[in-house]
This record gives structure tokens, sequence and C-alpha cells, in this order.
């Protein structure tokens, strides 16, 4: 536990800050309270990492021979 090892609010920001740079991304302060172990930690930022991912896009099925046409 981040508390239990001696943490305290400036070494919480210094956190932040930390993963902020390394994940390019907004990390909440509060993370430090709702994970306070690094396995919390990590589940919490992968479940935040793939709910902010973009959707996929749909692959389009391409008609080759209505494009051969064009081409000539």
């Amino acid at each position: 536990n981040f508390f239990d090892l001696g943490g305290h609010s400036l070494l919480g920001l210094r956190l932040v800050n930390r993963l902020r740079e390394i994940r390019g991304g907004n990390v909440e302060f509060t993370i430090i309270f709702e994970a306070p172990t690094l396995g919390e930690m990590s589940k919490l930022l992968e479940k935040n990492q793939a709910d902010r991912a973009p959707a996929s896009t749909p692959i389009i099925r391409v008609d080759r021979e209505a494009r051969r046409m064009r081409r000539t």
C-alpha cells in the first residue's frame, strides 16, 4: 500500500505526474486513494485506457472489378 510504505500527498503528486508523463494522458490524483497498491493501480490504469480506446474502424469491402473498370 502506497501510504503504508510512507507515501504522502507530495509523493503522491510526484507519482501521478510521472504516470502522466509516461502514459501521455490524464491520470487523476485520486488514483492513489482508489488504488493504493501497484497491482490495483495497474488494473485501474489498464481499465481506463481500454475505456478511452477509440472504437476500431470497420473494414470496408472493396469491389475490385468496379475499381479496375474505373482505372481504364
